[in-house]
């Protein structure tokens, strides 16, 4: 098992596999560039029978305040006019049950960097509906809306500050699967029976109910080529669901840069599998004393105090770990391969 030196208070050293370090200290963070913009937007489809709704980041001009929506407060400029130039495009894929306002402060710090960000809230997969959950609509769905998304926010006002030529995805549980085929990746189930005969149910992914969900996946394969997204430059994987549905010969297509985060409290191995299938030894980060819901924003002061199905309040020293070695370290890796 990796594990993590606290050198001091201000720096941590992460030793990676292979021999390959990875050092987040405070003098190594980068100021935020831009003051974050929001706008909650619905992308539809030219025949008008296709829509995803999502939450648009950016770097722009208005001053931030806070901004309560449902379970939480987000920290922005509410329709702010966009700062001048021309950013990059990231796509955050957010995990089951959880909704396009999940990440948001990772999406803020990531606009305030220097990027655009697209959240949607995935239909059937969400807080409010998990009708499509464990199915092929699930996977192949996610990576539809993605591609509707990305070609609603070509065709608008919003093309003249969005380079799509530029485009990164956060897969966040089963959004890495999304990232995976938008980048050029296959579904290939031939290794899903031997990954739970060695795991057993300790992987909900092998649970009696979500392996009867997943036999329709036969049906959808060969998967359409059309599945990938021209311009994709990069993927972060956050403790990645579905690693199981993927094999070697599968992925050997991805051109894309990676760098997968692993949560050290999950019980699953997706992340470690993933690692070891992926063409060209992807970054690598285990996340210590951290889960998967760890990685979402924590409730705003409304929920103060309070679990919800939507977000869990989150420790100081938690949300200090979550902003030192993921959020960082996201902002790094794609400002290292899409600028």
């Amino acid at each position: 098992m990796l594990s993590l030196y606290k050198l001091s208070a201000k720096c941590l050293i992460i030793p990676l596999a292979f021999a390959l370090f990875l050092t987040a200290c405070d003098s190594n963070r980068q100021a935020p560039r831009h003051k974050a913009g929001f706008k909650l937007l619905m992308a539809v489809d030219e025949s008008g029978e296709k829509s995803v709704e999502f939450i648009l980041w950016y770097p722009g001009k208005k001053t931030e305040s806070d901004v309560s929506l449902g379970a939480w407060t987000l920290r922005g400029g509410r329709n702010a006019s966009p700062a001048s130039g021309k950013f990059p495009l990231l796509i955050i894929s957010h995990d089951t049950g959880a909704n396009k306002l999940s990440y948001h402060d990772t999406a803020r710090q990531l606009a305030a960097a220097g990027f655009v960000v697209a959240a949607p809230t995935h239909k059937g997969d969400n807080d409010r509906d998990m009708s499509k959950a464990y199915t092929a609509e699930q996977i192949f769905g996610r990576a539809e809306e993605i591609s509707l998304l990305v070609d609603f926010l070509s065709h608008n006002e919003y093309k003249d500050f969005i380079d799509t030529s530029r485009i990164g995805v956060l897969g966040a549980g089963s959004g890495a699967a999304a990232a995976l085929i938008l980048a050029g990746g296959n579904i290939d189930i031939s290794g899903y029976s031997e990954y739970c005969a060695n795991l057993g149910e300790k992987d909900s992914l092998c649970s009696p109910w979500v392996k009867q969900r997943l036999t329709t996946l036969s049906f959808y394969l060969p998967q359409s080529p059309k599945s990938k997204l021209a311009g994709v430059k990069a993927l972060a994987l956050a403790a990645p669901d579905y690693g199981a549905l993927f094999t070697k010969n599968s992925l050997a297509e991805i051109k894309a840069k990676i760098y997968v985060f692993d949560t050290e409290l999950e019980a699953d191995k997706q992340a470690a599998r993933l690692r070891d299938i992926l063409p060209d030894t992807p970054h690598y980060l285990l996340l210590p004393g951290l889960d998967s819901r760890d990685l979402t924003a924590p409730c705003g002061d409304s929920v103060l105090g309070e679990t919800t199905w939507q977000c869990d309040p989150m420790p100081d020293d938690s949300l200090e770990m979550r902003d030192e070695l993921f959020n960082n370290n996201l902002i790094h890796f794609f400002s290292q391969e899409m600028n």
